[in-house]
This record gives structure tokens, sequence and C-alpha cells, in this order.
């Protein structure tokens, strides 16, 4: 039974965002610059970071060197 409430109250408790910035998905920035961890991580947001790892995985997989203007991605700074 005391394993039961424990684990009833680990649910309310809020959990930290992590992941890779540079794949993490907009909205779930937009909460780490307010610094709130009032938003729930959805199935969306795993979906749009899996867009961002194809887009960018689409993009270096070339044997040309990288345009000046992606260069700022690959900086790995969290600058928002």
């Amino acid at each position: 039974m005391s394993s039961l409430h424990k684990n009833e109250n680990e649910k309310k408790l809020p959990r930290a965002i992590t992941g890779t910035t540079m794949y993490m998905a907009l909205e779930l920035m937009k909460v780490i610059s307010f610094k709130k961890l009032s938003l729930k991580q959805t199935y969306r947001h795993d979906l749009e970071s899996c867009f961002y790892v194809l887009i960018v995985g689409c993009m270096t997989y070339c044997d040309q060197a990288m345009p000046e203007h992606l260069k700022e991605w690959y900086s790995h700074s969290s600058s928002t």
C-alpha cells in the first residue's frame, strides 16, 4: 500500500526537461527559456525532435563543405 502512494505522488512532481537542444521541440525550448516546468511533454514534442534529427541528417549527409549560414547550428550554444 505504501508503494502505491509513493507512485501517485511522483506523478505530481514536475520532471526536468532533458534533451539535446539542437533537436529539441520549439515549445519545450520556450518553456526552458522562461524557466517553467509546467508543460507536459507529449508525443508531438518527440515527433518534432525526430523531424529535426531527420533534417539535420539529410543536410549533413554529403561530401561537400557545410554552407556558412548553417555553421551557427553546430556551435552548440544554447543562446535563445
